[in-house]
């Protein structure tokens, strides 16, 4: 029979559980399918579908065997699309499988914060409230309907890898639990670079925690060698690559310019970058981002002086207390040196970063909220039902003001079905031209605007060939070839942009027409819920009867 003790961390992270999947179901079609919202994920349907005539948008050399991503971008790995490729074989590829599997990633971080405190012996009801407050944050849910997954999911193995470390410090850790913990330190800092600024605290507890064993010089030596292990990841993708661009010079020449672009020189001063992380301090934990993303408007947050001091002000009491008196929490240390390496990521990076670099301060934060009510109520001395009392006083007001938060966003959601780039109107395109829909005949699709093919490429399972240039030749061949040319062109939705509102030349699709010559297309438009139109479905038919005739 299970003990007491796991009986009671059971019953402590159901709740949370339960919560946040009740939010991840709430509105599950909404908003529609932002492309950085894909990616890498996206991938994972020429991986499923090996036929599928789709396109990758990844650097020379990047896939192996041309089907595994081993590096996405310069600054990040392919954490997310192996993570997720098991969920969506069971629940698809389509608008309510990447949901659940979006769920899932949140879940990861959810339950990982939850081990990282059980670690640390935080007791089962703090654990409990805290966990639940932190299920029902809005940022931790809807962060996972925007880009900010990318971002986020990394926190899960980096929180793991300290618990992992911290939960035998009192037993005798083995050589191979250290080298899982440094190479899930450097699985985080793979699946996204900025966690190369909060990777080095896993390490710095690791030491803290093995000063005394007698086999430390083998423990460290194990954990680095698991974190160089995880790095390799890295090396593989770069080697890849030099070997697909001809050599070391070209590599170094390309990477120099992805270097160049992320804006690592800034000429910002260092007393305006300060600002401007307190300023993403502020903006992150009043969950500024995601809704922007979504809705391309905030929301007012319920009580947001009083969610700052629950936060940011009680566990900066935390670690003033934990300097100054005993008994001391290394939890909370740990947390603070977490948040500082977010903090120099931003002195680092100045203005490039931006909120997704900084929302894993949420579940930073929420620790750092539980180690707190553990330290004040060990501090004391506090009996159980005092204890109980004190973390109710505080977070259910925080859970009441994320319930709050949260059902706002998501009623905003129900009625606009996301703005823009994320509306839902992309999804629905996307639906109703999937092969095997009601009036679809063999068809390639062409999606010369940024914003449609990732979304069109999942919701569809690849089974609709896509290109993303778009010339009247390449669409008349197509046809000549007998199958039908489903353009997508957006009319709006410049990223940053309050209303749809792209600038494109006017005269380019009646020139496309004219230049096609197959006839006049059917042509629909794809609209927010508000009326807003996204894009212009033009679909030219083969089996038109009245064309120019086709030449050899």
């Amino acid at each position: 029979m299970p003990s007491r003790s796991a009986v009671a961390m059971l019953l402590a992270f159901a709740p949370a559980i339960l919560l946040f999947v009740l939010g991840g179901l709430a509105e599950i079609r909404s908003p529609g399918l932002y492309m950085d919202a894909l990616t890498p994920d996206y991938i994972v349907v020429r991986t499923l579908n090996p036929a599928a005539d789709v396109p990758i948008w990844t650097f020379p050399g990047a896939l192996l065997f041309n089907k595994f991503p081993i590096i996405a971008q310069i600054y990040h790995g392919a954490l997310t699309y192996y993570v997720g490729l098991p969920a969506y074989a069971v629940f698809g590829t389509g608008i309510v499988g990447i949901r659940l599997t979006n769920l899932m990633y949140g879940l990861l971080v959810l339950v990982s914060a939850g081990l990282f405190l059980r670690a640390f012996r935080v007791g089962p009801v703090i654990i409990g409230l805290c966990l639940a407050a932190f299920a029902l944050e809005p940022g931790l849910l809807f962060a996972f309907r925007t880009q900010f997954f990318i971002n986020l999911l990394p926190c899960a193995p980096l929180l793991l890898a300290i618990a992992l470390v911290e939960g035998r410090r009192d037993a005798a850790p083995g050589v191979a639990l250290a080298a899982v913990a440094g190479f899930l330190a450097a699985l985080s800092v793979y699946g996204y670079f900025i966690y190369l600024f909060l990777a080095p605290v896993a390490g710095l507890h690791a030491l803290w925690a093995w000063r005394r064993e007698p086999r430390r010089v083998p423990l460290i030596l194990g954990w680095l060698a698991g974190f160089a292990l995880g790095g390799s990841l890295y090396l593989f993708g770069f080697a890849m690559m030099i070997v697909a661009m001809g050599g070391v010079r070209n590599f170094l020449a390309f990477l120099s310019g992805n270097v160049q672009q992320l804006g690592v020189a800034s000429s910002v001063s260092l007393p305006a970058r300060v600002a401007y992380f307190v300023q993403l301090v502020e903006w992150t934990l009043l969950d500024v981002g995601p809704p922007l993303m979504m809705l391309r408007k905030t929301l007012p947050p319920a009580a947001a002086e009083m969610r700052l001091a629950l936060l940011l002000g009680l566990p900066a009491l935390g670690v003033v207390l934990n300097l100054v008196r005993p008994p001391r929490s290394p939890g909370l240390f740990v947390a603070a040196g977490l948040f500082v390496g977010t903090g120099v990521l931003v002195l680092v990076f100045g203005s490039r970063v931006w909120l997704q670099h900084t929302i894993m301060l949420l579940p930073i934060v929420y620790v750092a909220l539980a180690l707190t009510l553990d330290l004040l109520a060990r501090q004391v001395a506090a009996p159980p039902r005092a204890v109980l009392a004190a973390t109710l006083l505080l977070a259910v007001p925080l859970a009441a003001m994320n319930v709050l938060d949260r059902q706002a966003v998501l009623a905003e959601l129900g009625r606009s079905g996301g703005v823009g780039l994320a509306s839902d109107a992309i999804v629905r395109f996307a639906e109703d031209n999937r092969a095997g829909a009601a009036g679809a005949a063999p068809t390639r699709a062409f999606f010369p605007d940024w914003g449609i093919f990732m979304s069109f490429e999942m919701v569809t399972g690849g089974r609709v060939p896509v290109t993303t240039d778009f010339s009247a030749k390449d669409a008349r061949k197509t046809l000549c070839a007998g199958q039908d040319v489903l353009l997508g062109i957006m009319d709006g939705a410049v990223e940053g942009q309050p209303d749809p509102a792209r600038v494109t030349d006017p005269a380019r699709l009646p020139n496309w027409i004219a230049e096609i010559d197959w006839g006049q297309p059917e042509v629909t438009v794809y609209r927010q819920r508000d009326g807003t139109p996204v894009l212009h479905a033009v679909r030219w038919r083969a089996a038109t009867p009245t064309h120019a005739p086709c030449t050899p």
